[in-house]
């Protein structure tokens, strides 16, 4: 989602290229977003905030979410080929 994100020249997508700050807060919204996408982890913005002590507020975090979101028009969830064959080989018998 990140390098989609910071190509897409969408959003705040600049401003994260040439700002350290935003670009770090980029990276992790675009962590934040994978992990809710591709786990079945309950995580929130607070403990990821927590997590990097709060360098980033978790206001700071969500809206960045959606600004990456907006950005990539909400295409962040359509399966890969390769989970395509994950998804295949589970249904093989053992």
């Amino acid at each position: 989602f990140f390098d989609r994100y910071l190509s897409s020249g969408k959003g705040k997508s600049q401003e994260a290229l040439e700002d350290r700050y935003k670009f770090q807060l980029a990276a992790i919204a675009a962590f934040y977003t994978a992990i809710k996408i591709c786990t079945h982890v309950k995580f929130d913005a607070a403990t990821l905030a927590k997590l990097c002590q709060h360098y980033f507020a978790a206001a700071d975090i969500t809206s960045m979410e959606k600004d990456i979101l907006f950005a990539l028009d909400w295409r962040v969830s359509c399966p890969t080929p390769m989970e395509f064959v994950r998804y295949l080989l589970e249904l093989l018998p053992e």
